[in-house]
C-alpha cells in the first residue's frame, strides 16, 4: 500500500506540472487549504479519497459553486495515462454535486482559468 501511495504522489507532481503548463497555473493554485478548513468540504474530500483510494490534488468549483470538480490520482496505475490533463480541452475529474450528492460522477470536464485558478465551465 505504501508503494502505491508513493507512486500516486509522484503522479500528483507530474500532473501538477502538466496543469501548470496547460493553463499557466502557479504552485499556489494547488493549495487545498481553503477547502479543507471547511468541515463539509473536508469531509467530501476525505470520503472520496477513502472510497476510491485516491489523492485529490486540485479542486475547481463551477461558476455557481453547485459542484466541485476533484482532480485526482486514482488507485489504478494502468488508468493514470487516461486521467492525466490532456492536450484536449477536457480533463478527467470527479464532479461532486453539492446540490444532489447522489448524482456525483466521474467524467471529462472543461475548465477555464479565472483569477489564477481553474473554474469548471462544462
Amino acid at each position: 500500500m505504501e508503494d502505491l501511495r508513493e507512486k500516486q504522489l509522484q503522479e500528483v507532481a507530474l500532473r501538477k506540472k502538466e496543469l501548470m503548463e496547460k493553463y499557466g497555473l502557479t504552485e499556489k493554485a494547488f493549495s487545498l487549504t481553503k477547502w479543507r478548513k471547511d468541515k463539509h468540504f473536508a469531509k467530501l474530500i476525505q470520503d472520496f479519497e477513502e472510497k476510491y483510494n485516491a489523492i485529490v490534488y486540485y479542486i475547481a468549483p463551477d461558476l455557481f459553486v453547485k459542484s466541485l470538480s476533484f482532480l485526482f490520482v486514482g488507485q489504478y496505475p494502468e488508468e493514470w495515462e487516461n486521467e492525466r490533463p490532456s492536450s484536449y480541452d477536457d480533463d478527467m475529474a470527479y464532479v461532486c454535486n453539492l446540490v444532489y450528492e447522489d448524482e456525483s460522477e466521474f467524467g471529462y470536464v472543461l475548465f477555464k482559468k479565472m483569477d489564477g485558478k481553474l473554474i469548471r465551465v462544462g
